[in-house]
């Protein structure tokens, strides 16, 4: 019986392949441009373009770089790169200057193409969040949308709400929240009546989400209240600790300024009564208007 033999090819010399013609490539026109958009909520990073691209006039490899420090406020920062008759081979966008964390920096790369009142996308090269330590790189990274992924997950504190006032926190600019967790001391005072917290959320003015905590307070005491997903309104036996659910997984959006909020209604709630180290803990993400054409 005939040995079986395996032939196998020679792998091409390194020195014979050329990067230019055999990785992803994209030929464009003197008409075609570069749009970065950006959609950042930290004060004084800036945005850093780089690539290379092929210039068919010199055969050669040449440098690509732009860069911009974007708004902080929710809207949209966009610039326009001109692109000659060339071949992209291949981009980098990054955040310097500033720490940013996954959820805080939005941005997209288009070639886009058109007057200046008229743009039309031809191509989306990157779509994602960038940040400190990591950033999107074409080809290679693959599209994202603004919500996907994990988002920067922080602590909004109201650190001084007036007596007889309920903490009340007014989601940013262009902003996608998932509420984790809520929570404060409230100290009542000798006044006669229960209290009992309401943890809401609203969108638009309309109520997605109310839930009180599960032990009202009495007066002349000092309670923590607090609401998470995955707990029960169940009442503390010993009176020291209010507890209300969180529905896992609800989402809060803004597309321009305001339009959702969460707060705390305290039915009974008196003038000398306060509110003290309230905080919500939030994931966070950006919700841009990016340009389609």
């Amino acid at each position: 019986m005939a040995a079986e033999r395996i032939v196998r090819a020679a792998p091409r010399p390194a020195s014979l392949v050329d990067p230019a013609t055999t990785s992803p490539q994209f030929v464009v026109t003197g008409e075609d441009k570069l749009r970065l958009e950006i959609n950042n909520a930290v004060a004084g990073v800036r945005v850093v373009l780089t690539g290379r691209y092929l210039d068919p006039l010199s055969g050669t490899i040449k440098p690509l770089r732009a860069d911009v420090t974007p708004l902080s406020t929710g809207a949209v920062s966009t610039i326009i790169i001109a692109l000659n008759a060339c071949t992209l081979l291949n981009l980098v966008v990054r955040a310097i200057d500033a720490h940013v964390e996954a959820g805080q920096c939005f941005v997209q790369l288009q070639v886009v193409r058109g007057g200046e009142t008229s743009l039309d996308v031809i191509g989306v090269l990157l779509s994602g969040y960038i940040g400190s330590g990591f950033g999107l790189g074409w080809p290679g990274t693959p599209l994202a949308a603004p919500h996907q992924g994990p988002g920067w997950v922080n602590a909004q504190r109201d650190a001084a709400i007036p007596a007889g006032f309920d903490p009340s926190f007014t989601m940013p600019s262009s902003a996608r929240w998932r509420i984790r967790q809520a929570g404060g001391l409230l100290t009542t005072s000798g006044v006669a009546g229960t209290r009992t917290p309401y943890f809401r959320m609203l969108q638009q003015s309309g109520f997605l989400w109310s839930a009180p905590t599960g032990t009202p307070q009495p007066p002349g005491t000092t309670m923590l209240h607090g609401w998470g997903g995955g707990l029960s309104g169940s009442a503390d036996p010993m009176a020291l600790v209010g507890l209300g659910p969180i529905p896992t997984g609800a989402m809060l959006t803004t597309t321009g300024s305001g339009g959702a909020s969460v707060s705390v209604l305290t039915q009974g709630l008196q003038a000398t009564d306060q509110w003290q180290y309230f905080a919500v803990l939030v994931e966070e993400w950006r919700n841009p208007v990016i340009n389609t054409a």
